[in-house]
């Protein structure tokens, strides 16, 4: 039986397309459903900027960064064959069991979940944990740029916000981090799902 894995896909990963048709490649050999939530990137870092330059709230920061989210969402999936845009926790499991690979747009998903704090503490890391944890899956795998690194790894909250380090204990989450760079860090992860 094929089990449901959230990817998050770290924002300097999105334009990868042989990161993406690794991942799902992977996936398929080792019998994961993924779901994939991207990171802000570039995108997010420009909300930050106009943030500081203009000085607007930040509430609207957050769900301008989360936007960002959505952007980086749009871009990565153009690499996936049989990828869709979901931005709803329905949408997100219907295309997965018809055997598509969502890309979440989280904006509404969060806003309606309405559990994260409007502040920069919060990442793509808290917003895929938190999707994970509303959609019930128990395994996510935090795909991230760490130089060095050649396998998975389980401690987690080192290289991840405070809010997913919480949803992580909080909800028992089996939570890894491996590095994109490196195809046999993200297939042990896979192997360990």
């Amino acid at each position: 039986m094929k089990k449901h894995v959230v990817i998050k896909i770290g924002g300097y990963y999105i334009y990868n397309r042989e990161l993406a048709k690794n991942i799902i490649t992977l996936a398929n050999k080792f019998k994961v459903l993924p779901i994939f939530v991207c990171g802000g990137g570039v995108f997010a870092n420009a909300v930050r900027e106009a943030y500081l330059t203009h000085g607007f709230s930040s509430k609207v920061a957050h769900y301008a960064a989360i936007k960002a989210m959505e952007i980086s969402a749009l871009i990565f999936s153009e690499n996936i064959t049989d990828s869709v845009l979901a931005d709803s926790l329905d949408e997100i499991l219907t295309w997965s069991i018809r055997g598509k690979y969502p890309v979440v747009l989280p904006y509404k998903i969060v806003s309606r979940a309405n559990v994260l704090p409007e502040s920069w503490e919060v990442t793509g890391d808290s917003i895929a944990s938190l999707i994970a944890v509303l959609l019930g899956v128990r395994k996510i795998v935090f795909v991230k740029k760490i130089p060095g690194l050649k396998e998975w790894i389980e401690n987690v909250c080192r290289f991840v916000d405070k809010y997913a380090c919480e949803f992580i204990s909080k909800y028992k989450l089996r939570a890894i981090v491996v590095n994109g760079d490196d195809l046999s860090s993200i297939a042990s992860g896979f192997i360990n799902a």
